[in-house]
């Protein structure tokens, strides 16, 4: 079951996080940079990852046009699921959200 909590900010497109995950993990680097605000500053996984989705969000709004998102997803690597977290800082920008870092350290977080 996917959940989802939202922090201030409620109306978060998730479709957008679900494709640069899928990208992140399956993808070239071309298909990351389209979703990044420094295009090359996140590399693409790219292996034998698949990814089977977001389980849970959180965003926090920062400031004016800037969030953070705690995203816990699900992928299968080397045959095996696995639960990862990821804490990614995000702007937006035009009329797109661009992730400006990505962490695996989503607690005690600044």
């Amino acid at each position: 079951k996917t959940s989802y909590y939202f922090l201030i900010f409620p109306f978060f497109d998730t479709k957008y996080l679900n494709q640069f995950l899928k990208s992140y993990y399956q993808e070239d680097q071309t298909q990351v940079d389209y979703f990044l605000k420094t295009p090359g500053s996140i590399k693409a996984v790219r292996s034998d990852n698949i990814f089977n989705g977001i389980e849970s969000i959180k965003v926090i709004v920062l400031g004016s046009n800037k969030y953070k998102a705690i995203v816990e997803n699900k992928i299968t690597s080397s045959g095996k699921n696995l639960k990862q977290k990821v804490n990614l800082d995000l702007v937006f920008e035009g009329d797109k959200y661009l992730i400006e870092s990505m962490d695996t350290r989503t607690l005690n977080i600044k």
